[in-house]
């Protein structure tokens, strides 16, 4: 046997190992989840059947899986925005923003009241593209937040509060995370087509959130507003997938959860068997 096939079936055996060891892997997995309506329904604890959270929760198998979503919350920052992780709203405002989801899920981790996350996913954006009038720099095509600029926010020399636009915070929110739980593959999930906005908004701010961490490692999008269940001109006909256009069905939740795992679990495939 020559010495490259021998090494070729080494290869071989070693990425098998790898890829039975993910079908294991993400039984052994903390999950922190952070988002907008659409995870908040499926609570806290990611069990009530409407969120696509306790669908996800169900096929993924995690060990734990903790979800900071709240109705109403954005992505995007006001000029009121403020740092506030004791305010617990439902509906949109200043301070109902990811950012502040993550500095909850921060102490408390840092407290010990939760795992070290293993995988972070970040579900949002709809309410940015739906009250764009609220967020008028939301969809902002020109306001990419540079590497080095992130430093900055990092050190306060930039305000939270001028995170106005999808692709400077989600850039800012993911060096965060990143900073705050390393280690952790960090997924960030587009909004759904909606009845409430035009599929060329929702497609641009899911363009916009790739282009904030394309050069980021070990981050991936999922475009739920290219590949879920959720079709605008299908619920514009008869609601299926949704109850009033935008938050989900037991049906819909149940098709995105599945989706979402399905695709997280061939990720984790991705980044275990990529260096070979």
């Amino acid at each position: 046997m020559s010495v490259m096939r021998l090494h070729k079936q080494r290869v071989t055996l070693l990425i098998t190992a790898l890829v039975m060891a993910l079908q294991g892997m993400a039984g052994g997995m903390n999950v922190l989840i952070f988002g907008d309506s659409n995870c908040w329904i499926g609570g806290d604890d990611c069990s009530k059947e409407q969120g696509w959270t306790k669908w996800f929760v169900d096929d993924f198998k995690p060990a734990s899986c903790r979800s900071y979503a709240r109705s109403g919350a954005t992505w995007t920052h006001t000029d009121n925005t403020t740092e506030n992780i004791k305010e617990n709203i439902e509906v949109l405002g200043d301070n109902n923003v990811i950012y502040n989801q993550i500095r909850r899920a921060q102490i408390d981790v840092g407290d010990g009241d939760l795992p070290m996350p293993d995988l972070v996913i970040v579900a949002a954006g709809a309410n940015d593209v739906w009250f764009v009038k609220k967020r008028p720099d939301a969809l902002n095509t020109g306001d990419l937040l540079s590497l080095s600029t992130s430093s900055d926010e990092f050190t306060g020399l930039i305000p939270i509060n001028r995170l106005t636009s999808l692709t400077k915070v989600v850039g800012y929110d993911v060096s965060l995370l990143k900073k705050s739980f390393p280690g952790a593959v960090i997924v960030l999930v587009t909004p759904s087509q909606s009845t409430r906005y035009k599929n060329d908004d929702v497609l641009l701010a899911g363009n916009l959130i790739e282009r904030a961490v394309a050069q980021m490692q070990g981050v991936f999008v999922l475009r739920l507003d290219k590949e879920g269940v959720i079709k605008r001109e299908q619920e514009l006909k008869a609601k299926k997938f949704t109850t009033d256009g935008v938050h989900t069905t037991v049906a819909g939740a149940q098709s995105n959860g599945k989706l979402i795992s399905s695709k997280v679990k061939k990720l984790l495939n991705i980044t275990l068997t990529n260096p070979f």
